[in-house]
């Protein structure tokens, strides 16, 4: 039912929660079509549910608010939550369920290996220092969570049994038609405060029963609440136990006071001081009240079947007490869980194996090991080992007793089948089968395995299984095909191995490849068939009737490579391509190779022409049989507009050794008439060859218009058409109308094909014919800018003054940086660039930019580098004197 809480919640106002049932609560969630998180807060709220109300309803029931709405009542519209706003139950879960995964990945991986895992069992149980880690002892993992360092978490399940004393903290929360939210601690008298209503003893009461006297109590003040049908509703919640103080000692991890702000249990105890350490018992832990023992606690019983036998509950002043552990006993081999036992001194095997939960069906009772250690040993050897029958122990009701530090192992049954036999290879249904089923050969291979394939090589078939009498594992084999006929009868023998061969395996698979030209992508191999011919392979291969095929095709010649398996050499025989009847009479044989070619072996046969110069369409074309020059034309889409339509020119390719020409040019006229279609042959009767080239010229004395594209300081800038084929400086200034009084030649521009030309109008002739169709020329205005950057103090961006030069703009932006500028220049928007040095100050022009460079710094070698070397030279020539006077004096 905790999966309905939330739609309780929202059903609120039409049923107490005494009467809803799960059928009634999906109904009424389906007529309110209440899919998402969105739906149920608007619900709550129409319902007079605050959040903070809903929220502390969820943790009374012992379970976190967002996750819930998250897993049942998701956001459609944000699926991704804001982690400052989660409960901090959520953190606790997750944190939680992150480290049991870890745990489970741990154990899995100690298993894997079970003679690893005994070897660490038996080296942990027989440590004598102190042991350190709870990884191997069964149950100290329930410690290693604490969940009581979440106390709010806690105080979600609080037993209805639980009295209410001084110092117990409420928290009261009425919803519905009424509202009202306090909180209220239970004073040294019993009473809690409720402003404007009055006071209220709480204290004797039990949970359960405090609830039903609240709300008759409040009925009185709030309509709906004790009213049929139910209007408002009631929650009561503790959000504060009252501390009660009590002693834990022994193997724990944090042994001293404690101060329980929660319910006061004998587990809690034990978590707020850190849990039991793997020194400490988990069978014998002793509670005392007075210095009287009032219970002792055995843990197993907690931890095997998740129940306590008795819990009580605890007072202040009470004393937890942990003893070390009674015994540690590794219980390893095929079981359910590996680990190291505490047993008890009236407990033995069958105990153990009880808490371990049993044994799993492919562990073997009759034989199980048991290491001991020699208490009294006479010899050097102080373990001794100990074999006994479980099985016998438990069908006589006998105790198999244990000793401290004993190592249990039990085995697994071997993985060994009785009654079986099998089959693998080129049979249709191979596997494993009962021997008694079929226990001949005959019967495996054709009742069992449903017969060979069809490719299956018939002279052996092998048997591997036990030999008699020597009784070793070897191979017999046998003829399949008496095998198959029943000429021989072979009785199979237990665990018995049948191997069938297929022709691949043993000859190989004798395929055949065709390749060359035609063959569609590449080199094609396929297996060997009985009866197919050449033709067959051909044709399959090919598009043996398509004219592309059979035009390039070399048909004179094709070969057939057969392999000499005496040799291992193979020999070419060939054949002609247009001989089918023998072609179909030739059988393939397998390891057959075929090759195909083409007319290119001796012969250009992709023959191409090209046309070029002034037709619509320059290209290289497939030349045709009987192909005339206008056809040529009329396929590179005709004539260009500029194109002389009377004369083409034709180069052919003719190579003379002795007179080292390469080719021949011909002046042909064109036959219009042919070239329209009027005539069925040109007069000329000149049939193209493979490699000719057309070239068309362009017409005498024909050129295109002139468009220039005037702009800026003239009167009348526009798109300027010459009248004749040069055009001047002049023409360009008279076409617009003339020259602005703010035009400067000096800065103006010309663009030809997107290019800027270094180019300065100011100087130019105005009769000299340097512009052509397409130019863009624009002409500048006497204002602009200049823009200073590079190795200066400051970048800047000045408004150009006629008067002042390139010196005056570096100076105005601070100056070239010392030690780091290298050479300056100016860039004139005319396209023309000119340095700045100590000799030439060049004049600046609107928009123009200056650009101080930057050294490009050399590495230097440090002063410190320098004096190492010096000293280490002096060093060496310190000692060579030193040598020599030495050498000297003796």
């Amino acid at each position: 039912m905790k999966k309905y809480i939330f739609i309780l919640l929202l059903l609120a106002s039409h049923f107490t929660f005494s009467q809803v049932t799960e059928g009634q609560v999906l109904q009424e969630a389906k007529a309110r079509n209440i899919t998402n998180r969105n739906q149920a807060m608007d619900a709550m709220k129409a319902n007079g549910i605050s959040e903070a109300q809903a929220r502390q309803m969820a943790r009374k029931q012992g379970i976190n608010y967002d996750d819930f709405l998250n897993s049942y009542f998701p956001n459609q519209e944000n699926k991704t939550s804001d982690p400052s706003n989660e409960d901090p139950d959520s953190s606790f879960l997750e944190e939680s369920s992150d480290d049991d995964s870890v745990d489970d990945e741990s154990v899995d991986d100690e298993t894997v290996d079970d003679e690893t895992v005994d070897d660490e069992l038996e080296d942990e149980v027989i440590k004598t220092s102190a042991l350190k880690s709870r990884g191997n002892y069964f149950g100290y993992n329930i410690f290693n969570k604490n969940p009581f360092l979440e106390k709010e978490y806690l105080l979600g399940n609080i037993d209805e049994g639980y009295l209410i004393s001084p110092g117990d903290k409420l928290r009261l929360i009425v919803f519905g038609t009424n509202s009202l939210e306090m909180e209220a601690t239970v004073d040294r008298n019993g009473n809690i405060n409720i402003p404007n209503y009055g006071l209220f003893f709480a204290a004797g009461n039990t949970f359960k029963t405090l609830k039903s006297r609240l709300q008759n109590y409040l009925g009185k003040y709030f309509s709906g609440l004790i009213s049929n049908p139910q209007s408002a509703f009631l929650d009561v919640s503790l959000t504060q136990l009252r501390p009660t103080k009590v002693i834990v000692m022994g193997q724990v991890g944090a042994p001293g006071p404690q101060l329980l702000t929660t319910q006061a249990n004998p587990l809690a105890a034990l978590y707020a001081a850190g849990g039991v350490t793997v020194e400490g018992s988990l069978r014998t832990i002793k509670i005392y009240r007075n210095n009287q023992l009032i219970h002792t606690l055995d843990l197993y019983d907690y931890i095997t079947t998740g129940k306590l036998s008795k819990d009580i509950s605890l007072t202040n002043n009470d004393v937890v007490f942990v003893p070390p552990r009674i015994s540690s006993m590794a219980l390893t081999g095929a079981v359910k869980n590996q680990g190291i036992y505490e047993l008890k001194p009236n407990e033995g095997l069958k105990d153990l194996i009880h808490y371990s939960g049993g044994l799993p069906a492919t562990a073997i009772k009759n034989k199980v090991n048991i290491k001991r250690i020699k208490l009294q040993s006479e010899t050097e050897f102080n373990r001794e080992l100990i074999t006994i029958n479980y099985e016998q122990a438990l069908s006589q009701n006998k105790m198999v007793p244990l000793n401290d530090l004993d190592v249990i192992k039990f085995f697994s049954i071997l993985d060994i089948v009785e009654n079986i036999v099998s089959i693998q290879g080129n049979v249709y249904q191979p596997g494993e089968y009962a021997l008694s089923q079929y226990p001949t050969l005959n019967a495996l291979i054709t009742d069992a395995a449903k017969g060979i394939l069809i490719d299956t090589y018939l002279k052996k078939v092998d048997v591997i299984g036990l030999l008699l009498p020597e009784e070793e594992i070897g191979l017999t084999s046998y003829n399949l095909s008496d095998i198959l006929s029943g000429k021989v009868n072979v009785l199979l023998k237990e665990n018995d191995m049948v191997t069938i061969y297929s022709k691949a395996q043993i000859e190989g698979n004798g395929g055949i490849t065709i390749s060359g030209y035609g063959v569609t992508g590449g080199t094609k191999n396929y297996p060997w068939l009985e009866n197919q011919s050449l033709y067959d392979l051909i044709f399959i291969n090919t598009a043996f009737e398509d004219p592309d095929f059979t035009t390039n095709v070399l048909s004179s010649r094709l070969d057939l490579m057969r392999l000499n398996k005496a040799t291992g050499f193979y020999k070419t025989q060939s054949y002609n391509l247009t001989n089918l009847e023998q072609l179909k009479k030739t059988m393939l044989d397998p390891y057959d190779k075929v090759i195909l070619f083409n007319k290119g072996v001796n012969e250009r046969i992709n023959k191409r022409i090209s046309v070029g110069g002034f037709v619509k369409n320059p290209s290289e074309m497939r030349l045709q049989e009987q192909m005339y020059v206008e056809d040529a034309l009329l396929l590179a889409g005709g004539f260009d507009e500029l194109a002389d339509k009377d004369m083409v020119y034709l180069n052919r390719e003719d190579i003379d050794p002795l007179t080292e020409n390469i080719s021949t040019l011909y002046t042909l006229e064109i036959d219009k008439d042919y070239l329209l279609g009027k005539t069925d042959k040109p007069s000329n009767g000149f049939i193209l060859m493979d490699r000719d080239i057309i070239s068309v010229r362009k017409k005498l004395g024909i050129e295109p218009r002139t468009v220039i594209n005037l702009k800026g300081e003239l009167n009348y800038p526009r798109s300027f058409i010459g009248e004749f084929e040069q055009i001047s400086y002049k023409d360009l200034i008279n076409a617009g109308g003339g020259l602005t009084q703010n035009a400067l030649l000096e800065a103006s521009t010309v663009v030809r094909d997107g290019r800027l030309l270094a180019v300065d109008l100011s100087t130019i002739n105005k009769n000299q014919q340097v512009f052509e169709s397409g130019d863009i020329v624009t002409f500048a205005k006497n204002r602009g800018e200049v823009s200073v950057s590079g190795a200066i103090e400051q970048e800047n961006y000045f408004i150009w003054e006629a008067d002042k030069k390139a010196k005056y703009y570096i100076k105005n932006s601070g100056g070239k940086i010392r030690g780091e500028a290298d050479e300056s220049y100016v860039s004139l928007p005319n396209g023309k660039t000119k340095k700045i040095n100590f000799f030439n100050n060049p004049r600046v022009l609107p928009n123009s930019e200056i650009v101080v460079t930057r050294k490009v710094k050399k590495e230097r070698v440090r002063s410190e580098d320098g004096l190492t070397r010096v000293l280490s030279v002096a060093s060496i020539l310190v000692t060579l004197l030193t040598s020599v006077v030495l050498v000297r004096s003796l």
